[in-house]
Parts: structure tokens; C-alpha cells; sequence
């Protein structure tokens, strides 16, 4: 199947990039360690509502363990750090692949020389798609049926887990919903629009010691199966109206 380059009006409202990991160092000093190397280039940080929870009972909490307890932004991305994480978004417009994967890899190979990852438990990369209509499922490829009969998609939500049929053991938990209300910008004072959400989240979670000098294979192939898989679901005629534009090669 032949992958458009790019279609327009573009429906990604967040494209984010995630490291799971274990460390060596005090949680407490993760923080500091990655606000230096980024103070620079990003605004201050803003302190997330999980630190209002005691860190007693956060670090005894194993749900809490990846969650995000900064966030810091500039005009293009937004880092989030936590004692365990650190994930990268281009939010609230994608500033396209290339632009950021770059940034990914600036990022990667800048946490990688502090030396507070001894471990990389999960990689992700997940692109989240907003689509101007009610009910997503009629201009998709999926269909989901009771007794062979397709059932009424007045409010739904999709979820699954695929595994890619490659090198790298990459699996995607993709989720649809329909019929719902989504903030596009970060502006409290902008209302919600109705419309559907395609969640796709491609991560890798096993044969990781190798990651960072192979970052740029695994960054790829995960890149690649999301995108295989987002163009796969759009019918035909549905991914047409998205102006579809094509390399010559």
C-alpha cells in the first residue's frame, strides 16, 4: 500500500514521543538533572497536579510510577518529565515528521549523556487524530457487529491491542471513540468541538538494552507500523476528501 506523504486538513492534535525507564539516581533529582539541559529552550516549568498526592503514596503507588510531574514548552513541543519518563510532544499543531523527529532525537541523545537511564523498560510513539464528524465509524474500515447485525454507533469507544508482524517487537493499542468533546488547544477559553478521536499508541516494550545506539531503527519502525496502520482504517473515498499528496518515487 502506497503511504500518502502528507494530507491537508491535517487531523493529528498531538504527536508525543515516550521513554519509560529505571534509574539509579535519587527520583527526587531526575527533575533537576533534565531541567538544566533544556532550561534554555523551554518556558518554566509548570508543576502537575499529581505532586499535590504525598510522594509517600505516590512512590508506593505502582499506576503513578510513569506519570508526568513537569511539564515545560516553547512555541513548537512540550516535555514532560517525571521521576521514571520523560515524553516529547509537538502540541497543539504537528510541526510534521521530520521537524519532529529531529527534535525526538535531540532529545534522546541529550538524556543519554546525563546518565540517569539505567534501564528503558517502554518506548512509545502515539499520534492522536481529531475528525470534524460524529461518528467515525462510518468512514472507516472497521466494523464491529452483534449476531451479524452492525450495532448503532450513537457513542462508542474502540479499544485494542495489535502486534506488528516485524523485527522489533512493536505492538499498538489503537482506540476510536465518536461522539465526543475534545479541547484542540491548550486556550482554557476556547470551547470543545464534538467530533471523533483516532488514538494510536505504538510502543515497544521488551529487547530495548540496544536503544540508544539503534534509536533511529526503532524510532522508524514504530513510525512506520502507526502510519500503516492510520492510512489502513480511512476509506478510500473519505481519505481523498484529506487532499492525499503522494511522493514521485
Amino acid at each position: 500500500m502506497k503511504l500518502p506523504q502528507k494530507i491537508e486538513p491535517c487531523p493529528i492534535i498531538d504527536a508525543l514521543f515516550e521513554i519509560r525507564f529505571d534509574t539509579k539516581m535519587p527520583l527526587d533529582a531526575v527533575f533537576g538533572i533534565v531541567y538544566q539541559i533544556f532550561a534554555e529552550e523551554y518556558n518554566k516549568p509548570i508543576d502537575l497536579p499529581i505532586l499535590e498526592i504525598p510522594a509517600v503514596i505516590r512512590k508506593e503507588d505502582p499506576t503513578l510510577k510513569y506519570k508526568p510531574h513537569h511539564r515545560m514548552e516553547n512555541d513548537d513541543f512540550v516535555l514532560q518529565i517525571g521521576p521514571n519518563m520523560i515524553s516529547f510532544s509537538s502540541y497543539p499543531s504537528y510541526s510534521g515528521w521530520y521537524k519532529f523527529s529531529n527534535g525526538i532525537y535531540d532529545v534522546i541523545n541529550k538524556i543519554n549523556r546525563t546518565a540517569i537511564i539505567s534501564s528503558i523498560q517502554r518506548l512509545g510513539l502515539r499520534y492522536i487524530n481529531f475528525f470534524d464528524t460524529d461518528d467515525i465509524f462510518k468512514k472507516i474500515n472497521l466494523n464491529i457487529t452483534l449476531t451479524d447485525e452492525e450495532i448503532d454507533y450513537k457513542k462508542t469507544v474502540f479499544r485494542t491491542e495489535i502486534n506488528a508482524h516485524s523485527e522489533i517487537p512493536i505492538a499498538t493499542t489503537l482506540q476510536i471513540s465518536n461522539n465526543i468533546e475534545v479541547n484542540l488547544t491548550n486556550k482554557q477559553d476556547e470551547s470543545p468541538k464534538i467530533g471523533s478521536i483516532i488514538d494510536i499508541d505504538t510502543f515497544v516494550s521488551q529487547g530495548l538494552d540496544d536503544f540508544f545506539d539503534n534509536k533511529s531503527t526503532f524510532l522508524n519502525a514504530c513510525h512506520h507500523v502507526e502510519k500503516n496502520l492510520f492510512f489502513k482504517l480511512l476509506k478510500q473515498d473519505y481519505l481523498e476528501s484529506f487532499n492525499p499528496e503522494y511522493s514521485n518515487g
